[in-house]
């Protein structure tokens, strides 16, 4: 992360802030020192109530310079040119700060006793990533998620089919699965439906498509999303909430994505959770097209990569549930 970073003309030293407070960060700290093409990274623990006025910042710095002065002394005789210093802290770091002027010591390896301006940034929200490439994103972990859902949606039609055909006739042509509510088709997609997840070998490897010839469930669904604008969508999902018995036991809270797709009337609940459901695959579909097309893409901070990654797989997890608690 720290590579991708470009530094600044005429720049000698930077700061970047790591939130670490799940484990020894001595250890971590020490685990991240290294050296190449005449630059040092050097990362340092924060021990002490500091860097939360950014009135205090310089002295902050200062402080924790003297406190590893061996360590940073030690960086003399690599030949150093440039210095990264990873702060390690156990909270997020909350100051928005513009360059500052440094005096350095005498003793630093870079610059010594000279003034230089410094900037401290939080490595994950500066450093970026084609999108979805990293391993913050986990990808595979979305498919495996997006396959988990679409194999408990398949198998509810199953269950409902044996004692309620009708309904799931209803199901399938408000999804416009079938151009009338026709008990027989629906049979044959659902044969179709439990084909393709029968013939999945590795759920964290699924790539579906929304291809026009393509019959499993989750293709049909991204065609929705696809050709629909949010208004149209949310009617879909009004039709689909009365076929799934207790559709409005619980809210599901929609990815934040989704909120941008929400239409500008009020859903109720079960209309909620169901137009949740179609954008939430919607999403994890073009985020898949996005890590296996990365080069295509501009770059985006780890951080928020991360963020969107995590928030969509609890989704995910959370949409499966609902599924599988349907009557």
């Amino acid at each position: 992360m720290v590579k991708t970073i470009p530094w600044s003309s005429g720049a000698v030293i930077r700061l970047f802030w790591i939130r670490y407070s799940n484990g020894a960060r001595a250890n971590f700290a020490s685990s991240l020192a290294t050296q190449f093409n005449g630059e040092a990274v050097l990362a340092l623990v924060v021990r002490k109530h500091s860097f939360f006025n950014a009135n205090a910042m310089l002295s902050d710095v200062v402080s924790l310079f003297d406190e590893n002065r061996p360590e940073i002394e030690a960086l003399t005789c690599g030949g150093v040119e440039r210095l990264t210093v990873l702060l390690i802290g156990k909270d997020d770091f909350r100051l928005v700060q513009a360059a500052s002027q440094i005096n350095l010591p005498d003793w630093f390896p870079v610059c010594a006793g000279m003034e230089k301006s410094f900037v401290i940034s939080d490595l994950a929200q500066t450093a970026e990533a084609t999108p979805l490439n990293c391993p913050e994103g986990r990808i595979d972990h979305v498919s495996e998620l997006f396959f988990e859902l679409e194999a408990a949606l398949v198998n509810k039609l199953r269950e409902i089919y044996g004692t309620d055909p009708e309904r799931v006739a209803r199901f399938g042509a408000a999804l416009q699965l079938t151009a009338t509510p026709s008990v027989g088709d629906m049979r044959t997609l659902i044969e179709h439906f439990e084909e393709h997840i029968a013939s999945i070998a590795d759920p964290r490897s699924y790539r579906p498509n929304a291809a026009a010839d393509s019959k499993f469930l989750s293709a049909r669904l991204l065609k929705i999303a696809l050709n629909n604008s949010p208004k149209q969508l949310g009617a879909i999902a009004s039709a689909m909430a009365p076929t799934m018995l207790g559709s409005d036991a619980r809210e599901i809270k929609p990815t934040f994505f989704a909120i941008a797709w929400r239409p500008a009337a009020k859903m109720t609940v079960a209309q909620s959770n169901w137009h949740g459901i179609m954008v939430a695959l919607f999403q994890a579909y073009q985020l898949m097209n996005g890590s296996a097309h990365a080069g295509e893409y501009p770059a985006y901070p780890v951080a928020l990569q991360h963020s969107m990654s995590l928030n969509l797989r609890n989704y995910l997890t959370q949409a499966r549930q609902f599924v599988e608690s349907l009557a």
